[in-house]
């Protein structure tokens, strides 16, 4: 509710959040492997926003995992 009201989007690694009717509308960046540092996760959402800086443009779900 939080994020949706204030158009935020939330990082996860909650499956909860791949179920479409948890999610209601609010864009999730999810990462299965809950050992992935911290750093490795930044660096993802780093370049995740230099590829789509306005976050309304984002899909429903992001997976931050196995990326190269």
């Amino acid at each position: 509710t939080f994020a949706r009201e204030n158009g935020s989007v939330v990082l996860t690694h909650d499956p909860d959040f791949l179920d479409p009717g948890t999610r209601s509308g609010v864009p999730v960046l999810y990462y299965s492997d809950d050992t992935m540092d911290s750093y490795e996760i930044a660096d993802r959402v780093a370049g995740l926003i230099k590829w789509i800086p306005d976050p309304a443009d984002l899909p429903p779900l992001t997976n931050l995992n196995d990326w190269d």
